[in-house]
Parts: structure tokens; sequence; C-alpha cells
């Protein structure tokens, strides 16, 4: 008698799959080729119509550091007339490579990291959670995946952002089950990848009191700068840090985002900056009131998802929300 709700769960589970590959097959798999494919018209600053524009500037700043123009100014820096490309240089070596394909074959291998990452950081989360949930998470999962419009918008821009969330969803899954330098690798290459990943220093510094992270972090960091710097000019981290990071910050209503700095007119640049600055601050010195009010055995996140209602992890998800609020493009 006790084994018969766990086989009506087993079948479930089998046709929960099966729902959702034949929903995947012949709904969201057209669709999504359809984004995938989907023209973003020209504007005052591209002249020509795009598949995939976000990813359009990766792989046009790679053209431009190939052929020894600055890729974040389509004129002279001192024009400032920026391009599209507003993320570190570190890895415009790699940017050049993608490049280097035609621009289908190199769109077409992006798409191919995209669901690689998805599916990767998707198994590690499920196996890290508690094996009674597994099959819930597995099956909101798939649900909430063929009903994402944000997801299908992905695909349609090709946006790094996909990449980078899933080195910190899996970094942090890395953490807490022990493998910290592997963790603080992944944390560094998104923050090099994106910068605003670099802002979860507020969880393991100010909340985890995890000073040994920072350290591993901070290292990783360097190291990929100082490899970077093999080919990358000195000079470009400064026009990025000087020049095209204030910019970012000032965020705009241009692009269908999150960020509440979007609401900010383009004229009140330094009042977006200084309410994202806020938030970070503020949200800063919220962490640090919770450290205190929490013995650090409290604060130590488990080493498997959802065994309580830890506080450890709401503040990490606390953490992956303010910095999609407050960031200036999010």
């Amino acid at each position: 008698m006790h084994s018969f709700p766990k086989e009506i769960r087993h079948w479930s589970i089998i046709l929960a799959l099966t729902l959702a590959a034949v929903i995947s097959w012949n709904y969201w798999l057209p669709i999504a080729e359809d984004f995938y494919n989907l023209v973003t018209p020209a504007d005052e600053n591209r002249h020509v119509e795009l598949r995939n524009v976000d990813f359009f500037a990766y792989f046009n700043a790679g053209v431009r550091f190939e052929n020894g123009a600055n890729p974040y100014f389509y004129a002279n820096p001192a024009a400032r007339n920026f391009s599209d490309y507003i993320y570190p240089p570190t890895l415009l070596p790699l940017y050049t490579l993608l490049s280097n394909l035609e621009y289908d074959q190199a769109r077409l291998l992006w798409l191919g990291l995209y669901f690689t990452a998805y599916a990767l950081c998707f198994a590690i989360l499920l196996f890290a959670a508690r094996v009674e949930m597994r099959a819930v998470l597995l099956a909101c999962g798939l649900v909430l995946t063929t009903a994402s419009f944000p997801l299908l918008m992905h695909i349609h821009n090709g946006q790094s952002d996909f990449l980078v969330i899933s080195m910190v969803l899996i970094g942090y899954v890395a953490y807490i089950k022990g493998f910290k330098t592997g963790s603080a690798f992944l944390f560094a290459l998104a923050a090099m990848t994106k910068v605003s990943p670099a802002l979860f220093l507020i969880y393991f510094v100010f909340f985890l009191k995890d000073y040994r992270f920072l350290i591993t972090f901070c290292l990783w960091a360097v190291g990929m700068l100082l490899v970077s710097l093999l080919a990358v000019p000195f000079s470009l981290y400064t026009d990025y840090i000087f020049q095209v990071l204030p910019e970012v910050g000032k965020g705009t209503s241009n692009w269908l985002n999150q960020s509440i700095v979007k609401y900010i007119p383009a004229s009140q640049g330094s009042l977006a900056q200084v309410i994202s600055l806020g938030g970070f601050v503020l949200f800063g010195l919220f962490t640090l009131w919770l450290s205190k009010r929490h013995p650090s055995s409290m604060r130590i996140p488990g080493k498997t998802l959802g065994v309580e209602p830890g506080i450890s992890e709401s503040v990490f998800t606390l953490n992956i929300l303010v910095i999609l609020i407050f960031s200036g493009k999010s």
C-alpha cells in the first residue's frame, strides 16, 4: 500500500516530462527560432538591420579590436561617440576569435554556448537541491522556461546576461559545496564579463564575513587582467573605467529592463548614479545589520539547497534582486 503513492508520483513525473517535451517541440522551439532570427531595425548609430543585436556588439568589438580601432568609440574618444560595446576589455581577445567566423556561424556558436550554460546550470541547481524537491523543481523549471518571455528576448538579442547568471549560480553552488576557489574564479570571470557580479561581494564579505573569498576573488580578477594585457592595451581599461562605466551607470529607458534608474531622464544622469550607488550602500548596511543579528552558525549556507528556510540563501537571492533593480543597465 505504501508503494502506490510512489508509483503515482513516478508516472506523474513521466507524464509531465512527456507533456513538456511535446509542448517544447511543437510550440516553444518554433517560437524561439523565430525570436533568434528576428531582425532588429537600423537606428541612428547602426545603419544596418541585424539579427541578435546585442551579440553583434561583442562581434563588432572583436572586429574593431583586431583592426586596431578603439572598440568603445565609433570615432575619436574625445568626441565621446560611444559604441554599443559597454563591457570590460578583458574578454576582447575571445570576442576577436568569434569575429573571425562568419556572423551567422558566430551567432549560432553563441546560441550553443547559451543553451549549454543554461542546461548545465539547471542540472547543477537541480542536483544541489533536496532529493524530494527535485521533481517539483524540474517541473517548475520546465514550465518557467517555456513560459518565459525574457528568455525569448535573450535569444533574440544574444545578450551575455545568460552566460553571466549561469556563472553566478554555478559559482554559488560551488561555494556551498566547499569549492570556494572555483567559486571565486566563476564570480571573477562573471565580473570581468559584465562588472555587476562584483557586487555579490556584498553577500560574501559583509554578510558571510568571508575575507578569504574576497582575497581569492581579487587574485583571480587581477590574474585575468594581467593575462589580458598580453593582448589588450592598458589604455582600454582607463577608457572603460573613466569614460564608459560612468555612462553605463546612467541607465536608459530605451532598453527592456527592470532597473529602477531607467526612469531617470538622460539629462539627470548623475541622479541615476546617486540612486544606484545609494541602493547598493543601503543593501550593504542591511547585510551588516543582519550579520550582527545572526551568529556565524546561522549565516553559513547549507550544503544542500532548500534544506531549511535559511537566511543565507535568502540574502544571496536578495543580492541578485538588488543588482537587477539598481544597476544602470540590467
